[in-house]
């Protein structure tokens, strides 16, 4: 009898832990689908000055909009096992990490660069990485002046450790100026063997000098990633500080009269603002007032 009992206890004691045991790993399921899912993006820069960089841009979803992940960090692999940390870089208000490539990286025997991102997660965002694998490359321009226009002539090279360096071909080129809200294209072009001309506009305002940034830009390529040159010339209009010309460039982005609609927004901003700030200084003079006159 004593017996019986015993290994009905027993059994029951196997049953309580398993039935334990189970209802753990499902909480510990539960709460990982309660997680927020990351999605994390990584790109490849080549600067002008030659120097390289990563950025990484992690965010999660939220009523269907893509939402920054903040306060958080992320941490930079490099080598073919992706197993030598670069840094670990603090992510900003954007959800952006960005790192310099060190200049003492090796490419492998098929000339490529490998990098990758991590994001450990917390305890409201689940893990995420993203791995990418880049060719070194290099950009050079020079700039043709003739009595029928002007053309700017981009070379493209893939840098090889070791042998000459490699045209590239099928790569696009654009070829942009800086304007007030970002940067406009005025060109773009296909490679091949390794160059490409493209024609320059003679309308573009400069500055005093008539001197214009030019920002040539191989993007996005899925072998050299993003890579940046530019340069300064003097074709642009000369037009000289706060002088406001009444030409058919009149209040576009690029020229320095605003256009009529951003200075109406602008004007509207500023005086709500304003107001704003009289309306809470009238108030806090009229709550002093009243306590003076209650105190006597």
């Amino acid at each position: 009898m004593k017996t019986n009992i015993t290994s009905v206890f027993v059994t029951g004691l196997k049953l309580t832990i398993l039935s334990l045991i189970f209802i753990s790993i499902n909480l510990k399921l539960n709460a990982q689908d309660e997680l927020k899912r990351t999605y994390l993006k990584l790109y490849y820069t080549k600067n002008s000055d030659e120097s390289k960089s990563l950025t990484a841009n992690i965010s999660y979803k939220e009523n269907g909009k893509f939402v920054a992940v903040k306060n958080d960090t992320i941490s930079f692999y490099s080598g073919v096992d992706l197993d030598e940390l670069i840094n670990k870089v603090e992510i900003n208000s954007n959800g952006e990490a960005v790192v310099v490539v060190p200049e003492e990286l090796q490419a492998d025997s098929l000339g490529f660069y490998y990098f990758a991102a991590e994001f450990k997660g917390t305890e409201t965002y689940k893990r995420s990485n993203k791995e990418i694998s880049i060719k070194n490359s290099r950009l050079e321009l020079s700039f043709n002046q003739k009595s029928e226009g002007r053309t700017i002539t981009v070379k493209a090279f893939e840098i090889r450790d070791e042998g000459e360096d490699l045209p590239l071909s099928e790569e696009y080129v654009y070829i942009f100026v800086p304007t007030l809200f970002g940067e406009m294209q005025i060109g773009s072009s296909s490679l091949e063997d390794g160059s490409c001309q493209i024609e320059f506009p003679s309308d573009l305002p400069g500055d005093s000098l008539g001197n214009l940034e030019i920002i040539v830009k191989i993007k996005d390529s899925e072998v050299y990633g993003d890579v940046v040159k530019t340069e300064k010339i003097p074709w642009g209009i000369p037009k000289p500080l706060y002088q406001i010309e009444e030409t058919n460039e009149k209040g576009k982005l690029w020229t320095y009269n605003a256009p009529l609609w951003m200075v109406i927004t602008l004007s509207i901003l500023l005086i709500g603002v304003w107001s704003h700030f009289g309306f809470v200084i009238y108030k806090m003079y009229k709550i002093n007032k009243e306590g003076s006159e209650k105190v006597n």
